[in-house]
């Protein structure tokens, strides 16, 4: 067997560290090594291993190494011999590692701290070549090391799906007819104005023309009268294809290949949308705000001859203030498709299975399947149209706006709740009111005055000021299948100047969810972690840091990092470090992430540097071989338990 010498300069983050630094061979089976053992510099060659010297002090550089001639395996520290044995060369595979992951008695770990000019060199290198190796000591304020295992890595290539249409012959077929005829569904939607509550109503109504074949602009579509192009009742909430289905313009795309009925030119047009109404007696000399409850993609909104305003964005909401005319209202929205509708792979046996999404996701990450995601095939109008209610609401110069309900539970007690209410209200007069907010639920009532300046204001209920908040004994919304979903009914009243201004009832539930996470501590260790974000919520804090530097790799996969506010958070425990266990705890956990085992960030690493292969080697001048400068500060998986809140 050939003579071999390996070598490196360490510098431990802490002492008595363990570790392996480097391997020629498998590090789990037999290997020419060189480690630590409770922070001493060990070698190994086959069955031969040897420790010598003092424990190396942490956060100092030392040199290391180990020299095999085929009959005497021998330990250097700084140039000085520190162990010797004899030692029979041994077998080993055609592998190099750098501070690989191997198994302790509990965990898998591996070597924490910085290794520079680290050498597999095939040669037993002299006493003599050691000095001199020490004596060529790096300046290692100048060495740029690479930070392994941590940092999520920047994207550098996207997914942008298919660029032109698949070959015809891969495209699904079937033996047997898979395709249905299109059948138009009775009765029509409804017309006009919905009563919902007092000041607010479902508008209906709306009709539905591809905007190609319309010809009028959009002040004369917003004002009463016909309009050319092929008009058809449409169906709000629901999208473009919803309506053409509806009306059995085509044929339901989730029954066999029936999707394939439907074209692609669906997605690559605008669309009209367009419904009239007289505002009822009892909204006469009352503010009119139109609110859409969801619109993808965009949207130009008009009425009576003038542009309100317009939204842009994946199902985003919008509001409009309206200013009423006498008799008939005439409300049109031009819906735009989303600008990057991409083009979807239609999975079959000869064509396999699609790219996940592409570049819809431009657009938006929340609807990417849209564009087809495996064997999902695409929706063919990407999901465009009003896919939320359409409301009429009239009100006072101050309305209610969206409130805020969180509710607080003191975990694992679920005896009683306390409830935090922000209501914000926008005052549109020109100066500032006196505004009265009540909100009423369960049989609490609260209610606060404040003075609100033009614009919005936010008011806020809590168990401090308020002590009806902390309610006892709630009923609580649990999970589908461990109890009763129940709902309080939150009944809001907005008074300006002791006038109610504004209604709005909304339903909420009583109810804290806790989070079960694989997250690292300042330490490096990956521990798991109980999490309950609603505490954090409540005091303004952070509990996980998501930068990408605080995103690190661990042997199954990556993970977060807690802050500094989520490691010392009320309440919080961190286990003991001989709790230590890997990553997951959970068989499916473990499945679920195995795909991303052996992947290498770029940042400082405070978990596992896998074995690899040299590709990342480059010759050495001495002969032999330098590493890259890897920099490693995590020692090893631990479990335990934080657990912030009360």
């Amino acid at each position: 067997m050939p003579p071999w010498t390996l070598s490196t300069w360490i510098r431990p983050s802490k002492a008595g560290a363990d570790g392996l630094l480097l391997a020629i061979g498998n590090p789990l089976q037999t290997c020419r090594c060189l480690d630590l053992t409770n922070g001493r510099a060990t070698a190994v060659d086959g069955a031969t291993r040897i420790t010598g010297g003092p424990a190396l002090a942490a956060g100092k550089w030392t040199h290391v190494a180990a020299v095999a001639n085929g009959r005497t395996l021998t330990l250097y520290v700084d140039g000085r011999v520190v162990a010797s044995a004899a030692s029979r060369p041994s077998e080993v595979v055609a592998r190099l590692a750098v501070a690989p992951v191997t198994n302790g008695t509990k965990v898998q770990r591996h070597f924490g701290g910085s290794l520079v000019a680290a050498q597999f060199n095939g040669a037993a290198l002299s006493a003599s070549e050691i000095t001199a190796a020490i004596r060529a000591r790096p300046d290692f304020d100048l060495v740029q090391f690479w930070q392994v295992g941590v940092g999520w890595p920047f994207q550098k290539q996207a997914n942008i799906g298919l660029t032109q249409q698949q070959d015809a012959w891969t495209l699904p077929k079937a033996r047997v007819s898979a395709t249905t005829a299109p059948i138009a569904h009775l009765p029509l939607p409804p017309t006009g104005l919905a009563r919902e509550s007092d000041g607010r109503w479902l508008v209906n109504g709306w009709q539905l023309a591809a905007a190609p074949e319309v010809r009028e602009d959009a002040a004369t579509l917003s004002r009463p009268g016909p309009a050319t192009g092929t008009w058809r009742a449409a169906t709000v909430p629901g999208t473009v294809l919803t309506t053409l289905v509806d009306r059995g313009v085509y044929p339901d795309p989730y029954y066999g290949l029936n999707n394939l009925k439907i074209p692609e030119s669906l997605a690559r047009q605008d669309y009209w949308y367009r419904t009239s109404f007289t505002v009822p007696a009892a909204a006469a000399g009352k503010r009119l705000t139109l609110v859409f409850g969801g619109i993808n993609y965009a949207a130009d909104v008009w009425a009576n001859g003038r542009k309100l305003g317009d939204t842009h964005g994946a199902f985003i909401r919008g509001q409009f203030d309206l200013v009423p005319i006498a008799g008939e209202n005439v409300v049109a929205v031009r819906v735009s498709p989303p600008p990057h509708p991409g083009i979807p792979h239609e999975q079959s046996i000869s064509g396999g299975v699609g790219e996940n999404g592409g570049q819809l996701a431009i657009d938006g990450p929340t609807f990417v399947a849209t564009e087809g995601w495996d064997w999902i095939p695409g929706i063919r109008d990407r999901n465009t149209g009003l896919w939320r209610p359409v409301e009429l609401l009239a009100h006072g110069t101050v309305r209610l706006l969206d409130p805020k309900i969180v509710t607080d539970l003191p975990l694992p007690r679920t005896d009683s709740a306390d409830v935090y209410i922000t209501v914000p209200v926008h005052n549109a007069g020109a100066t500032a009111a006196s505004v009265t907010v009540r909100a009423a639920f369960g049989g609490v009532r609260v209610e606060k005055t404040v003075i609100a300046p033009p614009g919005e204001t936010k008011v806020v209920f809590n168990p401090k000021e308020f002590a009806q908040l902390h309610v006892a004994n709630p009923k609580l919304w649990w999970p589908n299948g461990y109890g009763e979903q129940a709902l309080y009914q939150l009944s809001l009243e907005a008074l300006a100047d002791g006038q109610i201004s504004d209604t709005r009832t909304d339903k909420f539930g009583i109810r804290e969810v806790s989070y079960d996470l694989s997250l690292f501590d300042a330490a490096g260790a990956l521990r798991r972690v109980n999490l309950q974000f609603t505490d954090g919520s409540l005091r303004g804090e952070r509990l996980i840091d998501v930068r990408h530097q605080a995103i690190k790799q661990s042997p199954n996969g990556w993970a977060e990092s807690l802050t500094l506010q989520g490691r010392t958070f009320p309440g919080g425990n961190i286990g003991r470090s001989d709790d230590a266990r890997t990553a997951y705890d959970d068989p499916g956990e473990r499945r679920a992430d195995r795909r991303a085992r052996g992947q290498l960030g770029h940042g400082r690493c405070d978990e596992a540097h896998r074995t690899r292969t040299p590709r990342s080697l480059f010759p050495s001048p001495e002969g032999g071989a330098h590493e890259r400068h890897p920099q490693l500060d995590g020692q090893q998986y631990r479990r335990g338990v934080l657990r912030p809140g009360r």
